[in-house]
């Protein structure tokens, strides 16, 4: 999903958890950029996962729940969800 959907979903109240396996979003802007926005706007303050690969899908009480991998810097990778 682009992050301009990413953005209007936000918008609209949805709670979006963004996994991106580059060590950053949005690499075709200059770093500097990305970074102001990541800082100064909530919907994408907190829910931006880098350096993570998606594994998949499972379901808890009907709902799916996303599994991935996140590089950890010092320690390889780690399971997240």
């Amino acid at each position: 999903m682009g992050m301009e959907a990413v953005t209007k979903f936000s918008k609209f109240g949805s709670l979006i958890k963004v996994v991106e396996a580059r060590d950053r979003v949005l690499t075709m802007f200059e770093e500097e950029i990305v970074n102001s926005i990541q800082e100064t706007s909530e919907m994408y303050r907190d829910h931006i996962y880098t350096s993570t690969m998606a594994k998949g899908v499972e379901y808890e009480n009907g709902r799916p729940v996303l599994v991935a991998e996140r590089e950890e810097r010092n320690s390889g990778w780690a399971v997240t969800t």
